[in-house]
């Protein structure tokens, strides 16, 4: 029988729980039908768990399923993603924006085409889209999928596959074409442009030409080693800290002692 290691950390208290990562990384074969079982768990009760909002068993189990470099994991992260954005949002919280790329890419199973409805989604908010969309180009760092085969795909994507109005999606897909290097692109990067698809605020069309000013070579040899195109290789790196782990100290109130202290010195300047 599994020993239920996440047992006791199933919702967040407010501790790092060091140890039982440490352990359960340890003991990796053993705790591995756990954390898919967590997942699948997630995938039924998402309502429910969102409205909870305390439940974190699936944080964990995500990130060391993805330094297992468990595939079985893809199909159910994937589930996830496709449910409504509110409640996606609610269950992974800043790992949307942060941390899902590089899940994504870390138990990746070698279905591309799952990463594309997600990305190609419009019933799906932008900011998932958009971690789809740099899954891509974490894969292509390193070396899962062919640079070719992405950028002949966002081709595809600037060229109808996806709605020219307006979203955080389409931020990103310059951005990543940016990185790998837009010389197939910039035509098309530079009409989302001229249709005002793109945020300035987000990533500039000199930032795409200064891009283009570098030697192609040097560029692409330097994506794997780019933190953001990383995978996922150690939980406790990735999570220790986190603010919700860590109580804020300046926001207690001082005690009134320490208030007539401080006051006392002051007079002495």
């Amino acid at each position: 029988m599994v020993t239920k290691i996440l047992h006791e950390v199933e919702y967040n208290n407010g501790k790092f729980p060091r140890e039982i990562l440490l352990r359960a990384i340890a003991r990796s074969d053993e705790i591995i039908p756990e954390l898919m079982e967590i997942l699948e768990y997630t995938c039924r009760n998402a309502k429910t768990l969102a409205k909870e909002g305390k439940y974190f068993a699936h944080i964990y189990a995500l990130y060391l399923l993805a330094q297992f470099r468990e595939r079985r994991a893809f199909p159910l992260l994937i589930n996830l993603l496709n449910k409504p954005s509110k409640l996606v949002d609610s269950l992974l919280r800043d790992i949307v924006t942060e941390g899902l790329p590089n899940i994504l890419a870390s138990i990746y199973d070698g279905d591309v085409s799952e990463l594309h409805k997600i990305i190609e989604n419009e019933e799906i908010n932008g900011y998932i889209r958009g971690s789809a969309l740099l899954a891509l180009v974490v894969l292509v760092a390193q070396r899962r999928i062919a640079r070719e085969e992405v950028v002949e795909y966002f081709k595809e994507l600037f060229n109808g596959g996806l709605a020219r109005e307006y979203s955080h999606a389409w931020n990103v897909l310059v951005a990543c074409s940016n990185s790998l290097y837009p010389e197939e692109l910039v035509r098309d990067i530079e009409l989302a442009y001229d249709e005002e698809l793109v945020d300035l605020g987000y990533i500039e069309f000199e930032e795409v030409k200064d891009q283009l000013a570098h030697n192609r070579d040097i560029v692409l040899a330097k994506l794997p080693n780019n933190r953001n195109y990383r995978l996922i290789n150690d939980i406790i790196q990735e999570l220790e800290n986190w603010a919700c782990f860590h109580k804020k100290e300046n926001n207690k109130r001082p005690a009134t002692s320490d208030i007539l202290e401080l006051y006392g010195q002051l007079k002495m300047f």
